[in-house]
């Protein structure tokens, strides 16, 4: 938050689309898991978006290969397994 307050007050292009990012990761944690499972796609996504935040927090000393091989997009398991909180 105080990376993208950050960017806010400095006026950066990066700006709308890190409170974006952090937006969608917010609605699918409050909205989204409730039920019991979702779509492994469903949490690719905010894996995504969760790596371009800390990307940004990190610049270019922040390496990370993020890949998967998933048969099957829309295979359920439990909300929020995914992630490293």
């Amino acid at each position: 938050m105080n990376n993208i307050y950050s960017l806010a007050r400095d006026k950066s292009n990066l700006a709308p689309e890190s409170i974006l990012r952090l937006s969608k990761i917010l609605r699918y944690m409050l909205y989204e898991t409730s039920g019991g499972y979702v779509a492994i796609e469903q949490e690719l996504k905010v894996i995504n978006d969760y790596i371009a935040l800390e990307q940004l927090r990190y610049d270019e000393s922040l390496h990370i290969n993020f890949h998967h091989d998933i048969e099957d997009l829309k295979q359920a398991l439990p909300p929020l397994l995914l992630i490293p909180w």
